[in-house]
């Protein structure tokens, strides 16, 4: 029985024996591994240290270039500012020198110009003596309310420039202030008419185109207070002659003939076109009768030539006193 338990002694021994080799071999296997990561784990770890150094060196560097930029963009902000400032203080001492150099080129220049070529544009008339009426507007204007008035009313504007009645319709000068109409004439020339008043005459200027053959034409402004009864001013361009109706007193006219145009020009005393004043419609029309023959007629408003010894188709026209 001894020798059993001695057996058995040395065999739990030997387990033991066994197992510290076992633990010690791993052991040394486990130190003998750990030996030989840890220089890796640590050649990591400096990588790691060297990029985050060289992350938080570039983070400075661009904070460093950013500040820079911006004490530039301050510097260039104070110059700007200080260019504006120059620019406004010096603009209150220059606009207005060339502002008024401008204004004064441009008035001397319209002055200057215009009436010269007005002038040279106008049509040479032949040299005659005329009419030797003169008229200057001297009524003081004194505003009326105008009336409602039918549709289609010509309205005749009240004139301050100087009127010599000597038949030429000088739109420039006498009869810039004028309402102008135009018509067909004979020979399908355009015919103009220009009508103007001073509240006390009536001034209407025709300029149409001429026949030298018909020496018997003639030029008429006739008149109807909406009535049948009708009061006309007549003047032939061939002879000069001028006449009118029984009744009006104190008118004046003024007749040419050129190659090109015949002209007439009538002062009618308003106070005979039947007691007509401001805004009292009437009915009126220019007439330029015989132009190859007798009936060959041309007229205003109703060319060619209707409207004869009818008042109902003429115009109906008004004289404007607030103008």
């Amino acid at each position: 029985m001894s020798n059993q338990q001695d057996s058995s002694s040395k065999g739990l021994v030997t387990i033991i024996t066994a197992l510290i080799g076992v633990i010690g071999t791993v052991a040394v296997a486990f130190f003998a591994f750990r030996g030989s990561i840890e220089p890796k784990q640590l050649e990591i770890h400096a990588t790691q240290t060297s990029e985050s150094l060289r992350s938080t060196q570039m983070v400075e560097n661009a904070w460093i270039i950013q500040t820079a930029q911006s004490v530039e963009a301050t510097k260039f902000a104070e110059q700007l500012l200080a260019t504006q400032a120059s620019i406004v203080a010096n603009s209150d001492s220059m606009m207005p020198q060339n502002i008024q150099a401008t204004e004064v080129t441009i008035t001397l220049n319209s002055d200057s110009i215009m009436p010269q070529n007005a002038q040279a544009t106008q049509t040479p008339y032949p040299t005659y003596t005329p009419y030797p009426t003169t008229v200057a507007s001297t009524f003081t204007s004194t505003p009326i309310p105008m009336p409602l008035l039918p549709i289609g009313t010509y309205i005749i504007p009240t004139g301050h420039s100087l009127i010599g009645i000597d038949s030429i319709c000088d739109f420039y000068t006498e009869y810039n202030d004028a309402t102008r109409v135009t018509f067909q004439d004979y020979g399908g020339q355009i015919g103009e008419i220009y009508f103007k008043h001073d509240r006390e005459f009536l001034y209407v200027c025709m300029k149409g185109s001429t026949n030298n053959v018909s020496t018997g034409r003639f030029i008429t402004v006739e008149f109807s207070n909406n009535t049948d009864q009708i009061r006309r001013i007549t003047a032939w361009p061939n002879s000069g002659k001028t006449s009118a109706d029984q009744g009006i007193i104190g008118w004046s006219a003024s007749v040419a003939e050129t190659s090109d145009n015949d002209m007439a020009e009538f002062r009618i005393p308003i106070n005979t076109i039947y007691e007509s004043s401001c805004y009292t419609v009437f009915r009126m029309s220019v007439f330029h009768y015989w132009m190859s023959q007798p009936g060959d007629d041309y007229s205003w408003p109703n060319s060619p030539g209707i409207g004869y010894n009818d008042p109902s188709v003429w115009a109906q026209v008004a004289l404007d006193c607030n103008s």
